[in-house]
């Protein structure tokens, strides 16, 4: 697995959000403990990948001895077997995401080699093997707010140590080994525990803030009409999970918001112990402001002309049409050659109302039926308006949060208007309007949109089981993920070996072994 495909784990915690005095957001989105524990299998997998490509940079000293300076050198260092133990993720109150990896064994192998500046000058050479036992990295990660409303990470602190060093020399006299091996040991010692946190280091800023800075907070949804998911306040991180603010509102460019329109507060709900990874909680404004670009875009009006209507619809925008002039005859009498047209325009921004017992869309609009005579000049005939309460199902495709409008269900509501010119619009013709206007054209035409929906991307990062369920102003959406690889597979948490508990951070005191092993 490469690090930008582990990366994606790491970007969506920063993609969660929570509940700040004063700030209410349109989308709250919480990863629990089960989620922080496998994004640090893939930190650790990140890290991994950093420390494999760690070289050891020469060193050369000098130490007096009762029989003169012996001058050394070690060189052609590397890192082997670096094996990362088991990693747990947690948090840091008002900081940011803490994180523990033990590391299971390390080595290092490279060349050594001395002069020995007497009146009995002697030179020698060889090549060492260290095994390193007990080592670990405790990491803290803070997440900000950058000022472009996108979430940025930095390492707060990093304290890596060395436990066991088991040193073996290959080639010449042993008993020199004495008078340098401890500080070869220091320097191996001092240098791996600079190198694992600078490798921690480049993780975060290469990785994990360069991924940030590049996944856009500002979504487009539909020409200039976008979602804007920027971050309301820092991410904040609580016990045994991470949460945010997401603006989670939708703009049309060169608008203004209606400053009437207002996310209500979230409840303080306590996800501590929470069964699945990513929880969403989604407001009625996420959707209400949605509506109000789509409005505001003019994008909620439309015209119905002949050509428009499927030859096997059993009504048909013509006057001589059978069911239009059996009620209303006055439109074949007077306007016999025309044909129609239906101007359908919304009067309201649509509005989403949710409750535990299911959401309902409401619509509002007008609808106006014209004559169209030879060149195109249009006569008002008559207009209506229309209010629908049209029950809706939420459900999650791939990444997109869709829905459903139950046309069969919806309530619909019409008012003729004054100033009919083919007489009264009476219960059958309003009956005509509700079941092929309203329930055939008008809510399929809302469905296009929404069984599209809204997507929540996440690059490389895949829903699992996900469910959605419905509380008073707001939706829940919770679920499981994994990470896409390259290749199609998924990488599970039984990959990352988050399992168990890290080991104990070993004293920073290091012991030293030397083996000799002659050449």
């Amino acid at each position: 697995m490469s690090c930008d495909r582990a990366l994606q784990l790491i970007l969506l915690l920063v993609s969660c959000a929570a509940v700040l005095a004063g700030k209410s957001p349109g989308v709250r989105s919480i990863f629990t403990q089960s989620c922080l524990d496998y994004g640090a299998g893939v930190f650790s997998r990140m890290i991994q990948t950093n420390v494999d490509n760690i070289r050891i940079p020469p060193s050369s000293g000098e130490i007096a001895s009762p029989i003169g300076t012996v001058e050394y050198f070690i060189k052609n260092m590397e890192l082997t077997d670096f094996d990362m133990g088991h990693s747990r993720m947690g948090v840091v109150p008002e900081v940011g995401a803490s994180m523990s990896i033990s590391v299971d064994t390390a080595g290092v192998k490279g060349d050594w080699g001395y002069q020995l500046k007497s009146i009995f000058p002697m030179a020698d050479s060889g090549s060492f093997d260290v095994t390193v036992e007990a080592a670990y990295i405790d990491v803290v990660i803070a997440i900000m707010q950058h000022k472009t409303g996108r979430p940025t990470a930095s390492l707060a602190s990093c304290d890596a140590g060395i436990g066991n060093m088991d040193l073996t020399f290959h080639g010449g006299a042993s008993w020199l080994y004495n008078l340098f091996s401890p500080v070869i040991v220091q320097q191996l010692k001092t240098e791996l525990d600079e190198m694992l946190c600078d490798a921690v280091n480049k993780s975060v800023q290469n990785k994990m803030d360069g991924g940030m800075a590049s996944t856009p907070v500002i979504v487009p949804l539909i020409g200039d009409i976008y979602l804007d998911m920027t971050l309301v306040d820092d991410v904040v991180f609580g016990i045994g999970n991470c949460q945010a603010l997401v603006k989670g509102a939708t703009r049309q460019n060169g608008t203004n918001p209606d400053a009437a329109l207002q996310p209500r507060d979230l409840p303080n709900t306590n996800y501590t112990g929470a069964p699945r990874m990513l929880y969403y909680d989604i407001t009625e404004y996420f959707f209400d402001s949605i509506g109000q670009a789509f409005f505001q875009s003019g994008r909620l009006s439309a015209v119905i002309k002949p050509s428009d209507v499927p030859a096997d619809s059993p009504i048909q925008l013509r006057p001589s049409d059978k069911v239009i002039n059996t009620v209303l005859p006055e439109i074949q009498e007077k306007y016999p050659d025309a044909t129609l047209q239906v101007h359908l325009n919304a009067s309201a921004p649509p509005k989403v109302s949710i409750t535990e017992e299911g959401a309902v869309l409401s619509l509002a609009g007008r609808a106006v039926t014209y004559a169209s005579e030879h060149g195109g000049r249009l006569t008002r005939l008559f207009g209506v308006k229309l209010a629908m309460d049209v029950p809706v199902s939420f459900r999650v495709s791939g990444i997109n949060l869709t829905a459903n409008a139950s046309a069969s269900s919806a309530r619909v509501e019409i008012q003729p208007l004054k100033s009919s010119k083919v007489g009264e619009i009476g219960p059958d013709a309003e009956k005509l309007i509700e079941q092929y206007l309203c329930r055939q054209v008008v809510i399929p035409w809302f469905n296009r949109f929404l069984q599209v929906g809204v997507p929540f991307k996440l690059n490389k990062v895949k829903y699992v089981d996900p469910e959605v369920h419905l509380h008073k102003h707001y939706l829940t959406i919770e679920t499981d993920i994994v990470i896409v690889s390259r290749s199609g597979g998924h990488v599970t948490s039984s990959d990352m070996r988050t399992d168990r508990p890290s080991s104990t951070s070993p004293s920073p005191a290091t012991r030293l072994q030397t083996h000799h092993t002659p050449s």
